[in-house]
């Protein structure tokens, strides 16, 4: 069936999934809440939506077609844009399925006029299952922000995607996974491609223009419905007290600490508050006082280019036994020396192989990074510099992932916080700890 312009009058049904009676192949019901939510896409018409080119080309009516419920591109460079309404504070949810070699998008919030992915902001689409995340995978905000986890399916199948618009926090989830979690307020500079079009994404408008792009490769789209949120969150203010922390080490003594899986070398030294690694590759220094639970850890990490690698290669694991490699029994959250390099599962700020941050935050090699990290229950959030990186709930990780024995989702619930020697030289200061009462 092909589509015609679309007559930009607003529709409304009354269930997201009234699909169900009319495509014998629609999916089953959400298990997620639906209430709220309105289909605008109807599986049999073009209704509210219209084809676009965004260089003035002559409108086809065929480069969009629907195909068994579902909207398909015909590979000829079109947009399909909802233009019933302009899309302000909402949560979208849709499903999507690939091609192979597929490239698309769903762009939010773009203006009438010029490139949608160039006025909005883009939730990427990509044929790119159990590939490493980075700025352009399935779920990142293009070219800005790199999803925790790649969560997209093999070629064929259909993906849920939900993403929220509260005001400038934007979040984005993939097949049950929160991907990211963002707030836009932080970005008043242009990053990535948009410093060619002078883009800040604190700039963005508050409504816009709901896309589906054509990159070349046939990409569907079904089960599209929207939630309009009455009015946007306030904006999250980070807690920067000091109140409750409690230092573990102070500027000369070490007192509570001991070298776990000895060398025999002097892995570990204290001087003027700082503690330096020196680089003898193996050993653990321990904090043994107590394990901790529930807690915010703070400290002052310094990498550099000395030692085995020159990668000021380092981790901080928490919630570590007595026994064993302490990342095999808790989690670690890595410290590299790197620095304006795309995020991976290694880098500085990763859950170590297992959740890549969202940006990069590191500063320069030699220079002092304030790291912080939450974990309360299962919920995890590590802040580097300032900037949230990570934000992610390890009950969702029920199955093994990474290099490790158990999936996350059966972290124990409490544990040591471990400092490793990886063989580089690497510094920290300033460790501290406020227990979370719950």
């Amino acid at each position: 069936m092909k589509l015609t312009k679309g007559s930009f009058c607003w529709f409304a049904m009354a269930s997201g999934w009234s699909l169900a009676a009319a495509h014998a192949e629609a999916p089953k019901a959400a298990t997620c809440d639906e209430t709220g939510f309105v289909s605008i896409f109807d599986g049999k018409t073009g209704e509210g939506w219209s084809i676009y080119h965004d260089k003035g080309q002559p409108i086809k009516p065929d480069a969009w077609v629907i195909e068994d419920g579902a909207i398909l591109n015909k590979c000829m460079g079109y947009w399909y844009r909802y233009e019933a309404e302009q899309l302000e504070n909402f949560v979208l949810r849709m499903q999507f399925k690939v091609s192979e070699g597929a490239n698309s998008g769903i762009v939010l919030k773009s203006k009438a006029e010029g490139v949608p992915w160039q006025t909005g902001f883009e939730v990427q689409i990509l044929d790119d299952h159990g590939k490493e995340p980075n700025k352009n995978s399935t779920g990142s905000i293009y070219d800005v922000l790199t999803p925790m986890y790649n969560e997209s399916k093999p070629v064929g199948e259909w993906n849920d995607i939900e993403i929220t618009c509260d005001g400038k926090l934007v979040k984005v989830v993939v097949n049950g996974l929160k991907v990211i979690d963002v707030d836009f307020s932080e970005f008043t500079k242009p990053v990535g491609k948009f410093k060619r079009f002078n883009l800040a994404y604190n700039d963005l408008p508050a409504r816009g223009y709901l896309a589906l792009q054509d990159h070349g490769r046939p990409v569907w789209f079904r089960n599209i419905r929207v939630k309009k949120l009455d009015k946007p969150s306030p904006p999250p203010v980070r807690n920067t007290s000091e109140e409750g922390f409690v230092p573990l080490l102070n500027a000369t003594h070490s007192e509570g600490w001991a070298v776990a899986h000895d060398n025999g070398k002097t892995p570990f030294t204290l001087k003027e508050g700082v503690l330096r690694c020196n680089g003898t590759w193996g050993p653990w220094y321990r904090y043994e006082a107590s394990e901790l639970s529930d807690i915010v850890l703070r400290m002052d990490v310094r990498t550099t280019q000395e030692g085995r690698s020159t990668s000021g290669n380092s981790g901080i694991v928490l919630r570590a036994s007595k026994d064993g490699d302490p990342p095999y029994s808790g989690f670690e959250v890595q410290v590299l020396a790197e620095h304006d390099k795309q995020p991976h599962k290694h880098c500085m700020g990763a859950i170590y192989d297992m959740v890549v941050p969202m940006l990069d935050a590191t500063k320069p090699i030699g220079e002092w990074n304030e790291v912080e990290i939450t974990i309360d229950g299962l919920l995890c959030k590590v802040i580097l510099n300032g900037r949230k990186i990570i934000d992610t709930d390890f009950s969702k990780l029920t199955t093994k992932r990474g290099k490790f024995g158990f999936p996350y989702a059966e972290l124990p619930r409490s544990g040591y916080l471990c400092l490793q020697d990886h063989g580089d030289v690497v510094e920290f200061r300033n460790i501290r700890v406020k227990k979370l009462n719950r």
